[in-house]
């Protein structure tokens, strides 16, 4: 459980959240292995949904990395619409 940001207004609820720790199986060769530690309020029970919840987090950065190249949110969001 994590304690509540402060926000201007007050505090806010403490969140419950999951830890999942990930680490690229096949690195390119003469490349470390990527580790990842991962802190989600996502729903995490088992195996198979820590992978689903690490493909999701793995989308959101590769949506990051797709605007920093595009330059804008906006290019982004117009294209997908």
């Amino acid at each position: 459980m994590l304690s509540g940001a402060r926000r201007p207004g007050g505090k806010l609820p403490p969140v419950e959240v999951v830890a999942i720790y990930a680490k690229e199986r096949r690195p390119p060769r003469g490349e470390e292995p990527i580790e990842w530690f991962l802190l989600t309020s996502l729903p995490v029970v088992d195996f198979p949904s820590a992978c689903l919840v690490l493909q999701w987090y793995q989308c959101r950065w590769e949506i990051e990395i797709s605007q920093l190249y595009c330059g804008s949110r906006e290019h982004l969001y117009f294209t997908a619409a």
